[in-house]
């Protein structure tokens, strides 16, 4: 660290290598005129407290929390906002007096993006139990839509509506003439990934893949096949913008790339 200058920012996760956060904050910084870095931080699980604390000495000003740490960080920090109250996870800390505040900025880029495409009267199918469905939870419930959730352990969600078991993904479409199938799980990082459904619904449901990996065989299958398909990148820009904003009170275009 020695020799940095300006601002310390950073992203915490396991694993972050395929992240783009850090070019989307430079850009940011950038604009802004603003001096400074933007970390990408390989923590595993079991060095997230002492790595907390660490980042925390080193002056750090923020940090954006990825898989798997957004439910786990809020054993670490002093204060949390009301969005983290509402979803049980934080995708932003912000250095304060004694410790680390905990805030969510996934409830707003999710919003705005689903806002963008003309999709806030329809109803959703939630894949997945952890942050990222939380917060998708939560902002489907503020557009006053509805939404189902499926995911591999039903029993722990403690959010809007109750959970089924993943296995149950494709009689839940089936039940429905259609909506937005929102893909909150890591699946699709890796090309041999395939999706919980054996048939595509032949009309009326868009995929909405909040992950953005440039090349998963399955969802381009499901595009070349006529489906609509979204992916991730503006999510991930609206919600570092959001948390951009926290850190240093200037809210950035979103214009970057």
């Amino acid at each position: 660290m020695t020799g940095e200058k300006g601002l310390r920012l950073g992203l915490v996760g396991y694993p972050v290598e395929h992240s783009l956060s850090s070019a989307i904050h430079e850009a940011f910084m950038r604009q802004t005129g603003l001096e400074g870095s933007f970390r990408r931080l390989s923590v595993r699980p079991d060095e997230l407290p002492g790595r907390l604390a660490s980042l925390y000495a080193d002056d750090y000003a923020g940090l954006n929390v990825t898989v798997p740490h957004k439910r786990a960080v809020l054993a670490q920090v002093v204060a949390c906002d009301q969005d983290v109250e509402s979803t049980g996870a934080a995708n932003t800390l912000l250095r304060g007096i004694g410790g680390w505040s905990a805030a969510n900025t996934d409830i707003a880029g999710f919003g705005r993006l689903v806002l963008e495409e003309g999709l806030d009267q329809q109803q959703f199918v939630i894949v997945g139990g952890g942050g990222a469905a939380s917060a998708v939870a939560e902002a489907v419930y503020r557009m006053g839509c509805s939404s189902a959730t499926v995911c591999r352990r039903p029993w722990l969600w403690k959010r809007h509506g109750r959970a089924l078991e993943l296995e149950r993904l494709q009689s839940v479409m089936g039940r429905r003439d259609g909506g937005v199938v929102v893909n909150a799980t890591p699946l699709g990082w890796r090309p041999t990934d395939s999706f919980p459904v054996e048939t595509w619904p032949e009309r009326g449901w868009v995929f909405l893949d909040l992950n953005y990996a440039p090349d998963w065989p399955w969802r381009d299958r499901l595009a070349a096949s006529g489906v609509r398909v979204i992916t991730g990148e503006r999510m991930l820009v609206y919600q570092a913008a959001a948390s951009f904003c926290l850190w240093t009170g200037i809210g950035p275009s979103v214009e970057v790339g």
